[in-house]
């Protein structure tokens, strides 16, 4: 059995109930060889427990959710060890062979307290190891979810750059459409105004003079185009309305 095994182990019950039996014989035998012998027994119990529980600490075990080794976890579990057996030692105080032999021990100071304190180590131990397993469990875990958080969050900022460039690519763009469409709208209104022209041309009330030639009119054709209308008409000089041509261009023939 190797010593993990052996530190968990309950102890030897058919030993201690052949102890006690011969503890029985001796205690009718001479309170004194009594005393002696359990003086000894309580000292090889303590021994027991001393080996197995450094050999705990030099294999570097897990205590408190700290694992130990040589140099500095096993120093902690070692402290605390020797308070435990600071308190068991107290315990068994009235072993010492200054005390009457005739007193006789306490009950709670017999083998069923060392049992106790032993079963209390073993059950603070493997707490302390389920401890340090979930402590290790949780660790891992938010270790995970950190690491899958930080993923999210860099995707998260790829995503906005990508945004942020398309949208600068499109706000661009959306300029160079505004300015194509005013330069459109210009070229518009003067395609409406060229066909607009090209309608009156095409009317049957338009007057058209022939025999003038070309740049005779000057710079305005419609005041020239207005001389000649009131030299032909001169009874409409007298009118209450002035005569306005709103246009007037040469049309080829």
């Amino acid at each position: 059995m190797d010593t993990a095994e052996s530190f968990f182990s309950p102890p030897d019950q058919s030993k201690e109930s052949d102890e006690e039996a011969l503890s029985i014989d001796i205690d009718s035998a001479g309170s004194s060889a009594a005393s002696i012998w359990r003086s000894n027994e309580l000292t090889c119990r303590r021994k027991l427990i001393d080996s197995q529980l450094s050999n705990v600490c030099n294999q570097g075990g897990t205590y408190r959710g700290k694992q130990l080794d040589d140099r500095e976890g096993a120093g902690e579990l070692q402290w605390d060890y020797t308070a435990t057996q600071q308190t068991y030692s107290k315990i068994y105080i009235a072993d010492d062979l200054s005390i009457s032999p005739m007193a006789g021990l306490p009950e709670q100071a017999g083998p069923s307290s060392l049992e106790l304190i032993y079963c209390t180590m073993v059950y603070n131990h493997e707490q302390a190891q389920k401890d340090s397993r979930k402590a290790k469990i949780a660790n891992k875990q938010v270790q995970s979810l950190i690491k899958r958080l930080v993923k999210s969050c860099h995707d998260i900022s790829t995503c906005i750059t990508t945004m942020e460039t398309r949208t600068n690519v499109l706000e661009t763009e959306v300029k160079a459409a505004v300015k194509q469409s005013a330069v459109q709208e210009l070229q518009i209104s003067d395609i409406q105004w060229k066909l607009e022209d090209a309608e009156n041309h095409q009317r049957h009330n338009n007057v058209q003079i022939l025999g003038l030639a070309e740049g005779l009119e000057g710079q305005v054709t419609r005041a020239y185009i207005v001389s000649l209308l009131k030299k032909a008409f001169p009874d409409l000089v007298g009118w209450n309305w002035e005569m306005e041509i709103q246009r007037a261009h040469r049309f080829p023939i």
